[in-house]
């Protein structure tokens, strides 16, 4: 499988400012490099913006970032913001929300590895990421 094209990872153009760091740290990029990039947990918002084929492709790499002894609670906390946002604010449906509900359960069977717990933001983004 290919990288996604820039429209199949953000969307037809005009492309915001956002849209612009999603192509800018991804569009091109394999899910291995995109696995390297996870090590920079700034690139978790850029999961906020990406269209569904761009989550398609990218998110296994995410997953297997987060799978990994290397993963921060950095990452952890800050994809599951995005992926709420793309839930509960894009409404996003269909095989991408299959994999973000696969991340959250992830998430939320390790939180003392991913050092996420309770009372914070965490619990909030995996009631969005569940409810729809």
């Amino acid at each position: 499988m290919n990288p996604p094209s820039a429209n199949e990872l953000v969307g037809p153009p005009p492309h915001g400012l956002d849209h612009k760091w999603a192509l800018k740290n991804f569009l091109g990029k394999t899910q291995q490099e995109a696995r390297e990039l996870c090590k920079n947990s700034a690139v978790t918002e850029d999961f906020t913006y990406m269209a569904p084929a761009g989550l398609c492709y990218y998110l296994p790499a995410a997953l297997k970032y987060l799978e990994s002894e290397e993963c921060s609670w950095e990452f952890s906390h800050g994809l599951l913001c995005a992926l709420s946002t793309q839930v509960s604010v894009f409404g996003m449906r269909g095989e991408p929300l299959a994999l973000i509900r696969q991340i959250a359960d992830y998430c939320d069977k390790h939180r003392e590895k991913l050092t996420l717990g309770p009372g914070d933001l965490f619990d909030e983004y995996l009631q969005r990421i569940r409810s729809p």
